[in-house]
C-alpha cells in the first residue's frame, strides 16, 4: 500500500500543479495589470495634486487681485465724496461771495446817490442864487443910472 500511495503522490502533486498553474497565471496577471493601474492611479492622483495646488495659488492671486480692486475703489469713493465736500465748500463760499458784492455795490450805489444829491443840491443853490443875481442885476441897473 505504502508504494501505491507514493506512487500516487506524484500525480496527485503533479495534478494539483496543473490545476493550480493556470489560476495562478490568471491571478499574476490580474496582479501586475491591478500594479500598473494603481500606478497609473497614483500617477492621476499626483497630477489632480499638482493641478488642485496650481488652482489654489491662482485663486489667491485672483482674491488679492479683488482684494485691492477693492480697496481702489474705496478710495476712489472716498475721493469722490471729499470733492463733493469741497465742492459744496466751494459753493457756500462763493455764495457768501456773490452777497457781500451784492451788499458793496448796495452800499456803494447808496454813497454814490447821496454824493449826487449832495451835489444837485449844491448845483441847484448856485443856479439859484445866479437866477436871484440875475433878476435883480436889471433892477441895480436902473438905479446904477438914476444916481
Amino acid at each position: 500500500m505504502h508504494t501505491t500511495k507514493s506512487g500516487k503522490w506524484p500525480a496527485t502533486i503533479a495534478q494539483f500543479k496543473n490545476s493550480v498553474e493556470t489560476p495562478l497565471g490568471k491571478l499574476r496577471a490580474a496582479s501586475t495589470k491591478l500594479e500598473t493601474s494603481s500606478a497609473d492611479v497614483n500617477k492621476a492622483g499626483d497630477t489632480v495634486s499638482s493641478e488642485a495646488e496650481n488652482a489654489k495659488g491662482r485663486l489667491a492671486a485672483a482674491s488679492e487681485h479683488v482684494t485691492a480692486a477693492a480697496s481702489s475703489v474705496e478710495e476712489l469713493a472716498a475721493s469722490i465724496a471729499e470733492i463733493a465736500s469741497q465742492a459744496a465748500k466751494s459753493t457756500e463760499v462763493a455764495g457768501r461771495a456773490v452777497s457781500e458784492v451784492q451788499r458793496t455795490v448796495t452800499t456803494m450805489m447808496s454813497a454814490i446817490a447821496t454824493t449826487v444829491a449832495a451835489t444837485v443840491d449844491q448845483q441847484n443853490s448856485a443856479v439859484a442864487s445866479i437866477a436871484e443875481g440875475v433878476s435883480r442885476a436889471p433892477g441895480e441897473a436902473r438905479m446904477a443910472l438914476r444916481q
